[in-house]
């Protein structure tokens, strides 16, 4: 199909030899770029980090064509001197950003992780040489979060605009902002994209073409609005105006990759593959180790089923694993063969994360979406840990119930398969794993080198940094004082946690403005979590008491039983009471007495210090007895008295309820402790049971103890 031309805009590039005698000369700012702000790295196919995730499709080879041949459809061009080289036919698609399948794990610079914002990037532009006649292009795009399914009528959620492709070497710029040019594909260039390409033709002639730079840029509000390199000075109306770079930061940590690793951590051994006994056992596949990595092929004789599903396990050093708090995988392996993903042979290009879930029935797996795979190397960072938590889950499979969830406490066994290619043949589909890394979050506990780097640096460059929720979001907790003066090459940032008005989990949004004004924001790829983290797997996000949970261990009051378990369920020891306390009064100085006031605590108890400073504190008086019984558990009348005399003793160590009326059916007006359970209502520490019942004689679980010393903290006295 023959497609409309647009215009192509040109503007003319001058050394200052060449200017006009007497133009004045005007520095200005590129204009505002989505690889440079998105990535830190602008597409000048300098680098193989430019093309990860872009592919060269040519349709002229599509099933269904004459010239059907699926080994030469899809193409992974690498640069090569500073360009992007590859054939093309009629047909042929360069994919800046690109959505394999809306479901599949979303990692690297895919179009589900890092959509275009189209209000803010009106034109495409790049430089390419061609070797063919004129023909007919398009630069296309597909809206994400759209739910259009055409029936053979237009695609409302894809839109495009059609110029023309000249031969020899020329810059193009495409206005995007103007009404769509196929009628097939009438979205407008609005909201997010998560889908950009060229479509390039070639009159139906084999041709090549060489792409310098590809830049999808805005406008600046001076007359320079093409995109011009750094230094570059274009005449336009008797001026010289010189091109300003504008800041281009990366965050390199904290990232998506996240902080310590498992493997190293617990198993004292990575899993980088160096040695065969980085793995467990092996199937449908034939494994060895050699170069440093895990190689893999398919494995004879050829009748035998399962081609498809080779996979490997990873040695653990138990069959206990804690997914609350290991949860962000990356994952390095290569391929060989050519690309596909229909379940047919020499492709199948679909790899799995697959872990085993004890908790919901011995040897139950539970799958991930897909992560499509391509010929050559492949590195997937992403958090297992997703929201609602099943949405990590492959969607067929019957039991969804995702990475450390409430049905998911445990992971008990974890298996990588590298791909879903059926191919009978040996060697078949050949694939090596270089190192997997299963990593918890950057934590800053009590400190963290935030590091980044400024692309384009320019001296007397400064920046901010702020603590924000989300990728994107704007303000956020400021972290530096005066601006930071900025380095040519990593520059670091500690950020101290204690220092922190408020802790919890945040990403970090770096701020750079350089000597001309210009300003550039970028976000961190992954979050830094401040004070400890609260990683247990017996109270988790959505169980009823685990923001109290959280604020107690954060705020040092309380540890777990285990670094896994917090013992929520766990009735409450009065000894651990008396530490809890103390820690909530900050840790005062304290010098215990010599001989213990109690005949069941001796000097050398774990608890002696805490429970001896209850005891001179008027807290408590021990049992009659001059027993203290450490051990016992602490029943909901004993907490509401300690609570209330923590609070100072207001109306005597037993206050009488007043009015003369019972707080609940099971807490009669000459109940011992009326008094101080009425003043627990009153303060909103407690409302009793929905059958009005307040169960004085119960034992307090260490999740509720959480509760009732946070809302303390809240409607009563600051705790710490």
């Amino acid at each position: 199909m023959l497609l409309a031309i647009a215009l192509v805009g040109s503007s003319t590039l001058v050394g200052a030899s060449m200017a006009p005698a007497g133009a004045a000369t005007i520095n200005v700012s590129e204009a505002p770029e989505f690889s440079a702000i998105a990535y830190g790295d602008r597409w000048d196919f300098n680098n193989v980090d430019d093309v990860t995730d872009m592919s060269v499709v040519n349709n002229y080879y599509a099933p269904g064509m004459p010239n059907a041949d699926p080994s030469k459809l899809y193409t992974f061009p690498k640069p090569a001197g500073n360009q992007l080289s590859f054939p093309l036919r009629d047909g042929t698609q360069l994919f800046l950003v690109r959505t394999w399948d809306p479901l599949a794990v979303p990692s690297g610079r895919l179009g589900t992780m890092i959509p275009v914002d189209a209000n803010a990037y009106t034109k495409v532009s790049f430089k390419a040489t061609y070797d063919g006649t004129s023909s007919g292009a398009g630069v296309y795009f597909d809206k994400a979060n759209c739910t259009d399914t055409p029936a053979g009528g237009p695609d409302s959620c894809a839109g495009g605009v059609f110029f023309s492709l000249l031969n020899g070497t020329h810059v193009y710029t495409i206005n995007m902002a103007v009404p769509p040019s196929d009628a097939s594909r009438p979205a407008a260039w609005s909201g997010l994209l998560n889908r950009l390409f060229l479509t390039l033709n070639s009159n139906n002639v084999l041709r090549n073409i060489s792409i310098d730079w590809v830049r999808v840029h805005g406008t600046t509000g001076n007359p320079i609005t093409d995109p011009y390199e750094p230094g570059q000075t274009v005449n336009l109306g008797g001026n010289d105006y010189v091109i300003d770079a504008r800041p281009r930061p990366r965050l390199l940590d904290p990232d998506l990759a996240g902080g310590q690793d498992y493997a190293t951590t617990v198993r004292g051994d990575a899993w980088d593959m160096d040695q065969i006994t980085d793995l467990s056992s092996w199937g449908y596949a034939s494994v060895g180790q050699s170069g440093g990595r895990i190689t893999g092929s398919g494995f004879s004789p050829p009748e035998v089923a399962n081609h498809n599903d080779p996979h490997v396990y990873l040695a653990m050093p138990s069959n206990r694993l804690n997914p609350r708090r290991w949860h962000r995988l990356t994952v390095k392996a290569s391929y060989g063969g050519y690309f596909g993903l229909a379940d047919v042979a020499k492709q199948g290009m679909d790899g799995r994360f697959i872990w085993v879930n004890d908790s919901l029935f011995p040897g139950a797996f539970q799958e991930s979406q897909d992560l499509v795979v391509v010929p050559g190397d492949n590195t997937f960072s992403f958090d297992l840990i997703t929201d609602p938590v099943e949405k990590i889950n492959e969607e067929s499979i019957p039991y969804r119930k995702g990475w450390g969830g409430p049905e998911s406490r445990w992971i008990n066994g974890l298996r990588w398969d590298p791909h879903e290619d059926p191919d009978t043949s040996v060697p078949g589909r050949t694939w090596t794993l270089d190192d997997v890394r299963l990593a918890r979050n950057d934590i800053a506990d009590p400190t963290f080198s935030i590091r980044w780097i400024d692309g384009s640096h320019e001296t007397n460059s400064t920046a901010n940094l702020y603590l924000v929720g989300a990728p994107g979001a704007a303000g956020g907790t400021k972290l530096n004082g005066a601006p930071i003066p900025t380095a040519a090459n990593e520059n670091t940032f500690v950020l101290n946690a204690p220092n922190l008005d408020e802790q919890g989990l945040f990403y970090v949004r770096l701020e750079i403005t350089d000597p001309s004004g210009d300003k550039t924001t970028t976000w961190s790829s992954g979050p830094v979590e401040t004070s400890t983290p609260v990683e247990f797997t017996d109270i988790i996000p959505g169980d009823t008491f685990f923001t109290d949970v959280q604020w107690l261990v954060k705020s040092k009051i309380a540890n777990g039983q285990s670094p896994d378990v917090y013992g929520a369920s766990a009735p409450v020891q009065r000894m651990a009471m008396a530490a809890f306390l103390y820690r909530a009064k900050g840790s005062p100085p304290f010098v215990p007495p010599a001989e213990s006031p109690f005949s069941d605590v001796f000097t050398d108890h774990a608890f002696y210090k805490e429970i001896t400073w209850l005891a001179q504190s008027g807290i408590t008086t021990g049992y009659p007895d001059r027993t203290f019984r450490p051990t016992s558990a602490v029943q909901r009348m004993s907490m509401a008295a300690f609570l209330y005399r923590f609070n100072g003793v207001l109306d005597g160590v037993d206050p009488p309820c007043v009015p003369a009326v019972a707080p609940f059916v099971d807490v009669a007006s000459d109940h011992p402790f009326c008094g101080e359970i009425q003043w627990l209502v009153g303060t909103a520490i407690t409302t009793g049971y929905a059958d009005d019942t307040y169960r004085p004689g119960v034992a307090v679980s260490r999740m509720a103890m959480a509760a009732f010393l946070r809302r303390y903290h809240v409607n009563v006295a600051p705790i710490g």
